[in-house]
């Protein structure tokens, strides 16, 4: 199977010739490190480097992030961190490759309504349209859902408050970002891109931000409009969401996902009861714990844990091998990497 055919049948829930394989991204840094741990020496071109790196692991897809661009060039302040208004109209600092919100878009309740999203044509599309054309990888274009979207225009807790207090600007809210991201997302579908994943943090480790009788209020209509409208052009829609999901896992499906990323396993995702619950409902990803891949663990317990990880999730097929955070960070052993995708290159599909 060529690596499209071989994803596109694991989201259809169907056994491919073996394990689809691959993360949302690979950070810059590590690039670099992980083809020198692998013998191979970084020709500094960043894509052609990436894509190396990606055909060593043996991946079938990858994800790309469309990003707006700054309001403006920004400053340097004393401690040498970068600032500057973001495309959504926050204050931001650059701390290596993360991001942190000084001051939010949307500080009083007054500001609620006269927000609206950016505009679309500011966001440029021409890396997904370059790895298309450059390469036979299938192409998750990443868009955020409207929870963490709407959520990181305000300080977090300000936020909750606000889903209790001014629920019917939320929902507005909520659905205006909606359907701007299915713009987005349609317009990335149009530059290239195979599928789309819907990245929407509902929840951590002990459960969902707010009840899940909230969410079925404030986001799953918005939530559920987004995928239908995706998905009305032939491509399949992950959900990517960190935390423990079993009290909406329900909802997720009745929602149209075709697919769930992360299925953190420190949050109670088990793979197994995932597997049975679901499996036929849900195209399943990730489950591997990012911890695994840092300095300092047993090689044999990356391996044991990713032979594991594929005995639970590859029977059946509706299943994609990657680690639950979904990045490649720069944190991460390369020796650590390369033992998790060399392992799975000796496992053998099991019925």
């Amino acid at each position: 199977m060529e690596r499209v055919e071989r994803v596109v049948c694991a989201c259809r829930g169907q056994q491919p010739d073996r394990v689809p394989r691959g993360e949302l991204g690979i950070e810059p840094g590590l690039v670099p490190l992980l083809l020198e741990a692998a013998g191979l020496t970084p020709t500094g071109d960043a894509l052609v480097d990436r894509v190396r790196v990606m055909q060593r692991l043996k991946f079938d897809l990858t994800g790309l992030t469309p990003a707006l661009p700054r309001q403006d060039t920004g400053r340097v302040d004393e401690r040498g961190r970068v600032i500057y208004q973001d495309g959504w109209g926050r204050q931001v600092v650059k701390v290596k490759n993360q991001t942190q919100v000084l001051v939010p878009a949307i500080t009083e309740t007054d500001q609620i309504k006269k927000w609206h999203p950016p505009d679309l044509a500011l966001i440029d599309l021409d890396e997904i349209r370059t790895w298309r054309q450059q390469t036979d990888f299938f192409l998750f274009a990443v868009v955020e859902g409207g929870f963490s979207a709407v959520a990181s225009l305000f300080e977090f807790t300000q936020f909750l408050k606000l889903t209790v207090t001014h629920p019917v600007e939320v929902v507005a809210l909520v659905r205006e970002m909606c359907q701007w991201q299915s713009e987005l997302a349609k317009r990335c579908v149009a530059a290239g891109a195979h599928g789309v994943v819907v990245a929407d943090d509902l929840a951590w480790q002990r459960g969902t931000f707010i009840s899940p009788a909230a969410l079925r209020q404030l986001v799953f209509p918005s939530l559920t409009r987004l995928v239908e409208e995706i998905k009305a052009m032939g491509v399949p829609v992950f959900l990517h969401a960190d935390g423990d999901l079993m009290d909406i896992m329900d909802d997720i499906v009745a929602a149209g996902f075709d697919g769930l990323h992360s299925l953190e396993p420190a949050a109670g995702m088990e793979l197994v009861k995932l597997k049975q619950l679901f499996g036929r409902k849900l195209c399943l990803w990730g489950n591997l714990s990012g911890d695994l891949l840092l300095p300092g663990v047993p090689l044999d317990k990356v391996q044991k844990a990713t032979r594991r990880t594929l005995a639970q999730g590859a029977p059946g097929g509706g299943f994609i091998l990657g680690n639950c955070t979904g990045i490649l960070s720069e944190e991460m052993s390369p020796a650590h990497i390369l033992a998790m995708y060399d392992t799975a290159d000796q496992f053998g599909i099991r019925e």
